[in-house]
């Protein structure tokens, strides 16, 4: 396109709906001229003899244009139509440094992160061709190039999550997990607290390599290098809770933090010492087993089980096998074969395999019946929002509930065995002052199932005062939701008093204690405390003592990830690098 051909465009513009037309941007002309009868015979002659003959200082002053030795030719071009250099631009390829590319780099090290992806899908051909086809500028990096990427985001996050904890009071889980895949052992760390907002807040800080001997000296060690590590004080840390091991038990004494077995794990040792003392139950459990062995091993054998399930118009459901160190999948798979019990039992008798006697099912009913509330106390401990302040009140709650339980006839002995262990284990939770304190902080139990001498105990810890900024955030109705828990239900469902001023601790204590209890509806009581303005200092408190959770599943949760990081394909993944990549997973939404 030579000079004099581009300028003219300055003065017209072409017709929408008539592309054999340009329009005069005069606007007191506005004239079509037409320049053609198709595309092949467009020119621009007429236009300029309409700017010579219509509009004579125009054609003047584009005269005087075209005498200008650096007038460009790309510039005014009509709106439909790019430049030369853009037409370029939107074919260049982006270099690294690019700020879109960039961005989409970034992106990329986020989902590896997020969706556990390996850094080698930015050399999958699949994966290329998709962010070709999404964006051609841009150029997909190098492995090392994204590894870098990830070592800034992760940069970044921990920054971030050291803001987030900075003079926090916090509590701590930890546990031992050994990959399979490498067979490394790591030491978890997570952390939980509550923060000014009085929000409840989980963090993952560590999924560290543990070489050596498992002794207590040795955790205590790495834990202590740890939250050196994360700048964390450790007057700062409330609890620290782990499985019933005595070696983590003897580690965290020896960190200098308060210990607290993992409530969870707690049941898992219960209900172990029951099944095992009664021979009835273990006798039915291990013919259970076998059968389930038989279709495990035989694809025939489950295609025939199909057949008969369809014959009783059943719906297909596979067996399901328990797991050693977790007792629900034991409930689990008692549950099935319960629900399975027409297919299991036709199919056994046609195919010579072992059966289930009439009593042997009668045990395993009512020993569901005896199991579920305990699945019921796991769940809730479990949860993201469980505190220490559930487990004297569960406890209390479930060993009634089990003892008020009727049609035992055949599980005595099991179900006595159960509260017996369930005393000797939970025994020590409810010594604890700060565990009581924490349910007595809780306005769904407060001093319900604390004995008078650990009550007067917990009244001479809340005559010392917290190191806690007080923060009182305006007040609004907490939230609530239906439990799902039945055992809990023989709590009262009560309604909260008018406000009152208090101004002094005992005071305080006397006027909270006298308030009705909070219903079960509602899940976390940090939620109560957020909107309450009537006692300060017993605020303060609950900030502090209610971030500690019932259980350690949240570390359990963490190397759940790790074995998916670490994986079969990926078993050669540095161990740091793999740590990076769980916290990112599992931090990266606090960037958000």
């Amino acid at each position: 396109m030579d000079k004099r051909r581009a300028l003219i465009w300055n003065y017209f513009n072409i017709q929408s709906n008539q592309s054999t037309h340009a329009k005069c941007n005069v606007s007191s002309c506005q004239q079509a001229i037409k320049r053609g009868q198709n595309p092949s015979s467009y020119s621009t002659t007429p236009l300029v003899n309409h700017l010579r003959s219509k509009h004579r200082n125009l054609f003047e002053q584009y005269e005087a244009a075209l005498s200008q030795p650096g007038t460009s030719i790309v510039q005014n071009l009509p709106a439909n139509q790019p430049s030369i250099l853009s037409a370029f631009e939107d074919v260049r390829v982006w270099p690294h440094d690019n700020s879109k590319a960039r961005k989409i780099t970034r992106k990329v090290a986020e989902m590896i992160a997020l969706d556990v992806q390996p850094i080698s899908i930015v050399e999958d051909s699949g994966f290329k061709e998709l962010l070709t086809t999404i964006e051609p500028r841009y150029c997909l990096p190098s492995r090392p190039y994204i590894r870098n990427e990830i070592d800034l985001l992760f940069t970044e996050v921990k920054t971030k999550m050291k803001e987030l904890i900075a003079g926090e009071f916090i509590s701590v889980t930890t546990d031992i997990w050994t990959s399979q895949v490498n067979n490394m052992c790591f030491l978890s760390l997570t952390c939980c607290f509550v923060n000014t907002d009085y929000v409840r807040k989980v963090l993952v800080l560590n999924t560290s390599p543990f070489p050596g001997t498992h002794s207590g000296v040795n955790i205590a060690e790495k834990l202590q290098n740890l939250v050196n590590d994360w700048e964390i004080p450790v007057g700062k840390i409330f609890f620290c809770v782990s499985d019933n091991a005595s070696n983590m038990k003897n580690a965290i004494t020896t960190f200098g933090v308060k210990w607290a077995g993992c409530s969870a794990h707690t049941i898992q040792l219960c209900v172990n010492d029951a099944i095992t003392s009664q021979r009835v139950i273990t006798d039915a459990l291990k013919v259970c087993r076998k059968i389930i062995g038989h279709f495990s091993h035989s694809a025939q054998a489950c295609e025939k089980l199909r057949q008969v399930q369809d014959q009783l118009g059943m719906s297909h459901k596979k067996l399901i096998q328990d797991v050693s160190v977790r007792w629900n999948s034991t409930l689990r798979m008692i549950e099935r074969m319960i629900d399975q019990k027409a297919a299991v039992t036709l199919y056994s008798a046609d195919n010579n395999v072992d059966q289930l006697s009439s009593n042997q099912w009668s045990i395993l009913d009512k020993v569901v019946k005896i199991l579920k509330p305990c699945e019921q106390f796991t769940l809730d401990v479990s949860a993201d929002t469980s505190s220490l302040s559930l487990i004297v009140p569960g406890y209390s709650l479930l060993r009634s509930h089990l003892l008020n339980l009727g049609d035992d006839h055949g599980v005595q002995t099991f179900k006595a065995s159960l509260i017996e262990a369930l005393d000797k284990r939970f025994n020590y939770y409810t010594l604890d002052p700060y565990i009581c304190l924490a349910s007595f902080l809780d306005p769904r139990f407060k001093d319900k199932y604390i004995s008078p001498v650990v009550l007067d105990q917990i009244k001479d810890i809340l005559g010392e005062t917290p190191d806690i900024e007080v923060i009182t955030p305006e007040a609004n109705s907490a939230p609530r939701e239906q439990s799902s828990c039945n055992f809990w239900l023989a709590e009262e469902d009560v309604t909260p008093a008018t406000p009152s001023t208090v101004s002094h601790l005992d005071s305080e204590i006397s006027e909270y204690s006298s308030l009705p209890r909070s219903n079960m509806a509602l899940k976390d009581p940090v939620c109560y405390w957020k909107s309450e303005t009537r006692f300060p200092a017993l605020k303060n408190w609950a900030k502090q003592v209610l971030s500690a959770p019932a259980s350690s599943v949240r570390s359990e949760r963490v190397f759940s990830t790790s074995g998916n990081v670490l994986s079969e394909k990926r078993n050669r993944l540095n161990s740091n690098f793999s740590e990076i990549l769980v916290l990112l997973h599992d931090n990266l939404p606090l960037l958000k």
